[in-house]
């Protein structure tokens, strides 16, 4: 069986163009999927926290890399992990910088389902009132 190395191995060159194009879609599904919005308090201040934390390194890269902020934490290993040989180490992408937050929500919030949007529009209104 022939191992295939990349995509242009198996799609022809107009699909990849269109997986280029369609590259913020993507990363919202993946958000949407697997990704937060977490409201955190420090010392009496208030701001939201994106974060995506899954097994896929490359995955997690590549959302990186097409939000532009290419910040990963891991591998992430629990005392659970290394008894259950079944769990794989977790990578996690984040960011709490208002700028970052403001701009990914902005793009993502045209494909984001009304639980995840709403959840987004609150996190907009917060940075706004800070």
């Amino acid at each position: 069986m022939r191992r295939i190395t990349n995509t242009t191995d198996v799609l022809p060159k107009n699909r990849i163009h269109s997986m280029r194009a369609n590259s913020i879609e993507w990363a919202a599904g993946l958000f949407e999927g697997e990704g937060s919005i977490v409201f955190c308090n420090t010392s009496g201040y208030t701001f939201p926290r994106l974060s995506l934390k899954m097994c896929d390194k490359d995955v997690v890269q590549k959302f990186g890399e097409v939000v532009g902020i290419q910040r990963m934490n891991g591998p992430y290993i629990t005392t659970q992990m290394k008894s259950n040989k079944h769990w794989r180490p977790a990578y996690e992408w984040h960011t709490a910088k208002k700028a970052e937050v403001v701009r990914i929500l902005n793009l993502f919030l045209p494909y984001l389902g009304d639980r995840r949007a709403y959840k987004a529009l609150n996190a907009l209104d917060l940075i706004d009132g800070i």
